[in-house]
C-alpha cells in the first residue's frame, strides 16, 4: 500500500494540470528521493557478520539498536611483536595480532556499549574487555581527524567524516583461531525512544517535512538502495501513508483534516475477493530483550485465502508491540480489499494523493492514492483508511541464548620455595610461581 504511493507520489505532487510544469517538479521529486532502484528497502539480517564488500550501503541509526558495521581498513593478521610496525605474518594462535577499523553508522552517534565477537561478548555492559586489545570510537562528526593507526598505514587517510566508525588496535586472535572474529556492536545513535517523523525527516534530508507521526521505536537502522527503501518500513510501522504538501513530503498516520467530496458524478465499488488478502502476516523485528536478535510475531485470520506476508522491520520494538503491528497490518489488508472510484468536476483539482477525503456525509474515511485530470473532470481512485486503535496484547518472544557477561578479575601470582621432592639436592635454585584468576562474583550470562 505505502509502495504504490511512494511510486505515484512524485508525479502527482504537480497537480492534475499544470502542463510541463507539474511534470517538472514530480521528475525531480522522483529523481530527489523515489528513484527507482533493482531492489528497495532494508532485508532484516542476524548483526553478527562484519561485511568487507565494495558499495555496501551504510546505515543511518537511530536510537539504540546492534549492527554489525562494514569493515573499512585493517591490516595482515602479524606476529604480535611485529605488530605495531604493520608487518604481515601468516598462520594463528595466541601470538597474533590485527588492528581494523569498522564503520558503525552514516550519521553521528553518541556511544557505544557492548561488542560481540563470534557471538560471545568482546566487552561487556560494564565496558570490560574479554580479549586485550585497543580501541577507539569515532562518532562521526563532520570535524573528526583521521585516526593515528591508520594515518601511521596510509599517509592520505581519509577521516571519514560524517560517518561514526570504530578502530580495534592489535586485537589478540588467540581467542578467535587466529583470525578477525566476526563482531556486532550495541550502538547508541539517539536518546531512546526516537520519535517516526523525526526519523522520517532525518532520512528525507529536507524533502521530507512536517511533524510526521508520534509514534515511537528503540532503535532503527536505516538502509535500503533508495530513501523510499528506506522510508517504506516507516509507514508500515505507523500504519502511515506518504502526501505531497506544500515544499516536500510529509509522512501520516492520522486524519487530522478531511475534504468533503460532495456532488460526485460518478462513482463505483471495487470489493475484491478475500483471498486476495493475506490469511497470515509475520511481522520481523530486532528485539532488545533478545539482545536485538530477530524476532517474529505472526498473525492469521480465518476463512478462505492461501497468502502470506512478511513485514521485515529494521526497528528495535518489543514483541508485544510487534504482535500488535501483525494484527493490525492484517487487519488493513482485509479492509484494502475495498477501493472507490469517483468522479467529479473540475472543483476538485486541488485534491492531491495522499490526502484523506470523506464521500458526502459517509462516515468512512478514504484516502487518494491516485487523481488524474480527463474531459474536464478529475478521477480520483480511493482506498479505505483504518483508523481502529491498536491494542496490545501478551506476546512471547521465544527463547534465547545467552553468552556469559562475566567480569574477567584479576590475575593473582605468588611466588614460593618449594622443598625438592627427593633427598637430591637441586642444581640451580630456584622459586615456583602459582598464578590464578578471579572471577567477579553475582555475574550474570546475557543474551546474544
Amino acid at each position: 500500500m505505502a509502495t504504490l504511493v511512494l511510486s505515484t507520489l512524485g508525479r502527482a505532487v504537480g497537480g492534475p494540470i499544470g502542463g510541463a510544469i507539474g511534470g517538472l517538479l514530480g521528475h525531480q521529486l522522483d529523481r530527489m528521493l523515489f528513484a527507482p532502484r533493482h531492489r528497495a528497502g532494508p532485508r532484516l539480517a542476524e548483526p553478527r557478520v562484519t561485511s568487507a564488500a565494495y558499495a555496501t550501503p551504510l546505515p543511518l541509526l537511530f536510537g539504540v539498536t546492534r549492527v554489525s558495521g562494514t569493515l573499512l581498513w585493517s591490516t595482515e593478521p602479524a606476529p604480535a611483536a611485529r605488530a605495531a610496525h604493520g608487518k604481515s605474518g601468516r598462520g594463528g594462535g595466541a601470538g597474533y595480532t590485527a588492528s581494523f577499523a569498522v564503520a558503525l553508522s552514516a550519521r553521528a552517534i553518541v556511544d557505544v556499549r557492548r561488542i560481540w565477537a563470534d557471538g560471545q561478548l568482546l566487552r561487556g555492559a560494564a565496558g570490560d574487555w574479554k580479549s586485550a586489545t585497543g580501541f577507539r570510537l569515532h562518532h562521526g562528526t563532520e570535524d573528526q581527524l583521521p585516526d593515528p593507526l591508520i594515518a601511521t598505514h596510509e599517509p592520505d587517510a581519509p577521516a571519514f567524516r560524517g560517518i561514526a566508525y570504530a578502530v580495534f588496535e592489535q586485537l589478540q586472535l588467540g581467542d578467535f583461531g587466529g583470525r578477525v572474529p566476526m563482531l556486532s556492536f550495541e550502538v547508541v545513535a539517539d536518546a531512546a525512544p526516537v520519535r517516526v517523523g523525526d526519523i522520517a525527516r532525518a532520512i528525507g534530508a529536507g524533502a521530507i517535512v512536517g511533524a510526521g507521526s508520534d509514534a515511537t521505536v528503540d532503535g532503527y537502522a536505516a538502509s535500503g538502495d533508495s530513501v523510499a527503501g528506506a522510508l517504506a518500513p516507516l509507514a508500515s510501522l505507523t500504519g502511515g501513508w506518504f502526501v505531497a504538501v506544500p515544499g516536500g513530503v510529509a509522512l501520516a498516520d492520522r486524519c487530522d483534516t478531511m475534504l468533503a467530496l460532495d456532488d460526485a458524478i460518478a462513482r463505483e465499488t471495487l470489493r475484491r475477493p478475500i483471498e486476495t488478502a493475506p490469511r497470515a502476516v509475520t511481522v520481523a523485528h530486532y528485539d532488545a530483550a533478545r539482545d536485538y536478535q530477530i524476532g517474529a510475531q505472526h498473525a492469521r485470520r480465518g476463512g478462505a485465502g492461501w497468502r502470506e506476508e512478511t513485514v521485515e522491520l529494521p526497528a528495535t520494538v518489543t514483541a508485544a508491540r510487534a504482535a500488535a503491528l501483525a494484527r493490525a497490518t492484517l487487519r488493513r489488508a482485509e479492509r484494502a480489499r475495498v477501493s472507490r472510484t469517483v468522479t467529479l468536476d473540475a472543483r476538485a483539482l486541488a485534491v492531491r494523493p495522499g490526502v484523506a477525503v470523506r464521500i458526502d456525509d459517509e462516515a468512512a474515511a478514504w484516502r487518494v492514492t491516485r487523481a488524474r485530470y480527463e474531459q474536464h473532470a478529475v478521477t480520483l481512485e480511493l482506498a479505505a483508511i483504518d483508523d481502529a486503535p491498536t491494542a496490545t496484547a501478551p506476546a512471547d518472544a521465544g527463547t534465547a541464548r545467552c553468552a556469559p557477561d562475566v567480569a574477567i578479575g584479576a590475575t593473582l601470582l605468588q611466588l614460593a620455595e618449594l622443598p625438592p621432592l627427593d633427598d637430591i639436592a637441586p642444581l640451580v635454585e630456584g622459586v615456583t610461581v602459582f598464578a590464578a584468576a578471579r572471577r567477579r562474583a553475582g555475574a550474570v550470562p546475557r543474551c546474544w
